[in-house]
């Protein structure tokens, strides 16, 4: 692919020749919670063709800002995962996020969809405080994700938990999305179940609430 460049000695213009190209921050964005396979990163960019996702990982790689990794378990698999300067976009990604959401649609619109994994890496950038600090671990859909609180902070990270969860939810995506948006969660709804310190389930919907969504009456 050739490369665009607004040819202009600025750091914002250097930075936009780099990243402001089209799905290069999401790719980022889809990374910032671990490293993924090819096939999981594509599987979740919709639209993106393998040809184009390759090209823009090579790119990303060239910048310094992922590399690739190979794992062990639980099978041999390769991985691409952020540099330590690529981690560096964190705060970036998360501004842009939040200044996005302001222009965000009404829930359910048919140009945009909806996935729990954005979801959740929203709630955890507008985290509010109060949750004990630990790991709270969620399987939605078998899709298993943690959200990980220290002091004022929370970030979603990939796979289970390493020791034991302060809260544990095993759910729907329906479910999720519901609980997330009313900040009305119900712990007797067949489609959920709930365990370690459940007091603080609907503490954790408040604490990490969705932007934008309506204060639960």
């Amino acid at each position: 692919m050739a490369n665009r460049s607004y040819h202009q000695h600025c750091g914002l213009a250097v930075a936009l020749d780099a990243l402001g190209q089209r799905w290069t921050m999401l790719i980022v964005r889809d990374l910032l919670p671990g490293p993924m396979r090819f096939g999981d990163l594509f599987g979740g960019l919709k639209g993106i063709s393998t040809d184009l996702l390759a090209a823009k990982l090579r790119t990303l790689q060239d910048l310094g800002l992922v590399e690739q990794r190979e794992i062990r378990h639980p099978v041999k698999a390769k991985v691409y995962a952020l540099t330590e300067e690529g981690e560096g976009l964190r705060p970036i990604v998360k501004q842009l996020s939040q200044w996005g959401e302001r222009l965000l649609p009404t829930p359910g619109s048919a140009d945009h969809r909806m996935n729990h994994r954005w979801m959740l890496g929203s709630m955890a950038a507008s985290y509010i405080g109060g949750l004990p600090d630990g790991s709270y671990q969620l399987d939605i859909d078998d899709d298993v994700l943690t959200i990980v609180v220290r002091d004022d902070a929370a970030v979603l990270r990939y796979g289970p938990v390493t020791d034991r969860p302060v809260l544990s939810i095993r759910c729907s995506a329906d479910w999720f999305m519901h609980s997330a948006w009313t900040r009305n969660p119900d712990a007797r709804d067949a489609a959920a179940n709930v365990a370690g310190q459940t007091a603080l389930l609907s503490q954790f919907f408040t604490a990490l609430p969705v932007p934008s969504a309506p204060r639960a009456s």
